[in-house]
């Protein structure tokens, strides 16, 4: 993938299950910009944690 912060591929991607939801982790190792997307694209953290909170 690109980054959507400097157009770099040197991102680190990691793939995991919250609240039944696959969500993927997405960290460029260049510009060190985070971003967070589920099946439907992008979300913000606070939308992460509340998958969290609702999956206990």
């Amino acid at each position: 993938m690109t980054c959507n912060g400097c157009a770099g591929a040197n991102d680190v991607a990691i793939r995991m299950r919250i609240g039944g939801e696959e969500i993927v982790f997405r960290r460029c190792s260049k510009c060190e910009v985070n971003q967070w997307e589920a099946g439907t694209g992008e979300i913000s953290l606070d939308e992460v944690l509340e998958l969290a909170r609702s999956s206990r």
